[in-house]
């Protein structure tokens, strides 16, 4: 292929997915056809095929930036992590957000799958996605455990799941909520959830003073 045709298959590219993030972003992502981003990229449908294949394909291509961003978020946090587990874990999940996605909701209930079928590169970017929170999850997880912070004998891939889970039905509930869950309402409940099960994860050597007298209290 010479430079000049990469270049304009380049731009043709561009202009698709450009054209798709506006219109996922204003009309969701299943409400949205090829025929409709054809359109507002000025490109033919058949050139939307064999660029991306489908519309998941795009959609793919506008959130691997994120995923990357995603990754490394973690992977910051998970260099100096909060000496508490429970903020610890609360900050490593809190920081997974789709970048300047997470807004648009309408875009981002593509992610979540209620009505799956939409091809290999959909669900390798869900594996993807799940592989390696679940892998930061475990990693800080066993980090506090070296350090004494969690009670003996608790199974960490099982807290690794559980976390995930909630981290999972607080993101599902962000994007579907019948009235509309701002980003501050989603991190307090997501921040309620993690620390109700550290609770009873926490080694009693771990658990300050002041934690101590508030748990009395209660």
């Amino acid at each position: 292929m010479s430079s000049l045709r990469r270049k304009q298959r380049q731009q043709r590219e561009e202009a698709i997915k450009r054209a798709a993030d506006l219109l996922f972003q204003e009309q969701g992502f299943s409400q949205t056809n090829v025929e409709d981003i054809a359109a507002r990229a000025e490109v033919g449908v058949a050139t939307i095929y064999k660029y991306f294949g489908s519309k998941a394909g795009i959609l793919c291509q506008l959130l691997w930036p994120d995923v990357a961003a995603i990754r490394e978020a973690g992977e910051q946090v998970l260099m100096n992590p909060p000496p508490d587990p429970a903020e610890a874990v609360f900050k490593l999940v809190s920081s997974y957000k789709f970048g300047d996605h997470w807004a648009h909701k309408e875009l981002l209930k593509g992610l979540i799958g209620f009505d799956l079928g939409y091809g290999e590169p959909f669900e390798a970017l869900r594996r993807e996605v799940d592989s390696f929170i679940a892998t930061q999850i475990r990693e800080l997880l066993e980090n506090a455990a070296r350090q004494g912070k969690l009670r003996q004998g608790l199974d960490l891939a099982d807290m690794a799941t559980v976390i995930y889970a909630i981290l999972n039905h607080n993101f599902q509930d962000y994007i579907v909520a019948e009235r509309d869950m701002d980003d501050a309402t989603y991190l307090k409940r997501l921040r309620r959830h993690i620390f109700l099960l550290f609770e009873g994860w926490r080694a009693a050597a771990a658990i300050t003073p002041a934690r101590r007298q508030s748990l009395r209290r209660a």
